[in-house]
């Protein structure tokens, strides 16, 4: 599946400092994008974590 998938982690409730030293310890080897005033959370419907979402891209890789 190797450049077929694209992962992207949203820290919710957490600063950028947060996510950078959770990414350095876990090794994470995908974005992190950190969430501190959970708006993305709030959007995504204040789900519980983890939460995974796939999306699929049309054909130009736009999206949606």
């Amino acid at each position: 599946m190797k450049g077929r998938i694209k992962i992207l982690g949203i820290g919710a409730g957490n600063s950028a400092y947060e996510v950078e030293v959770y990414k350095k310890t876990y090794n994470v080897p995908f974005p992190l994008i950190p969430d501190e005033r959970l708006a993305l959370h709030k959007a995504l419907g204040e789900t519980r974590t983890p939460y995974f979402i796939l999306v699929r891209l049309d054909q130009g890789g736009t999206g949606w």
